[in-house]
C-alpha cells in the first residue's frame, strides 16, 4: 500500500473468523503504477475476540 493514501499499517494480525461472518473477497485492481492480481478480503466488522495472539 501507498503511504501516501492515508494508510498507516504496520503490521499484520492473524484473525480466526467465525463460520457464517459476511466478508468480501475479490481480486485487487492494479492502481497508480502498482501491480495488482493479488487477493483481498474485506471485512465490514472486525471483533477484537477473533484476534489470535
Amino acid at each position: 500500500m501507498d503511504q501516501n493514501w492515508g494508510n498507516t499499517a504496520t503490521k499484520v494480525i492473524k484473525l480466526k473468523i467465525p463460520k457464517g461472518t459476511k466478508l468480501y473477497e475479490g481480486v485487487a485492481a492494479p492502481q497508480r503504477g502498482l501491480v495488482g492480481g493479488g487477493n483481498q478480503i474485506y471485512l465490514p466488522k472486525i471483533d477484537k475476540n477473533w484476534v489470535i495472539k
